[in-house]
């Protein structure tokens, strides 16, 4: 196969997979709307580690070829898609259409490692938190735990 070719085919890779996490966001939704029961639980479980696996599996192309345009797409396709669905799963907590106290049991820990972690901290914005585009997620985030920061702006702010 040409260079361009290969190209090519990892472009339309690139729109499967975020077609099919694009999917799963809605599956999620759907989900969440429902009653929340443990089956629903378990697959949006799974939907989040299936995310996950994209990013690990896009980032290992990535390391193969760091200079690849087409696997730097990808992976930072896969992340956002990721961090969407968390973003999604919040705005159901924040529209209480989930059992608060469970998805805090659930969800507080991978929610303090997601905001937290040096890979997604230009996502979160650190230097200024009101300008993220996932306000939602960092929103849930200064709820569940006593963090400060824009804390009370986000807290107070219907629009998310």
């Amino acid at each position: 196969m040409e260079p361009n070719e290969i190209q090519f085919w990892l472009e339309i890779l690139n729109i499967a997979t975020i077609s099919a996490l694009s999917i799963s966001t809605i599956i999620l939704t759907v989900l969440i709307s429902k009653k929340n029961t443990g089956f629903n639980e378990i697959q949006i479980r799974e939907i989040i580690n299936n995310a996950f696996y994209k990013i690990n599996e896009s980032s290992n192309n990535l390391d193969q070829d760091p200079s690849n345009i087409t696997y730097q797409r990808i992976f930072f396709s896969h992340v956002e898609c990721y961090l969407n669905i968390y973003d999604d799963l919040c705005g159901t907590y924040l529209d209480g259409k989930i059992d608060k106290k469970r998805f805090e049991k659930n969800y507080k820990d991978e929610l303090i490692n997601l905001v937290t972690d040096e890979m997604f901290k230009d996502y979160y914005k650190p230097e200024d938190q009101l300008k993220s585009k996932y306000k939602k997620t960092l929103k849930v985030y200064f709820k569940i735990t006593d963090s400060d920061s824009p804390r009370e702006k986000l807290l107070n702010d219907n629009s998310i």
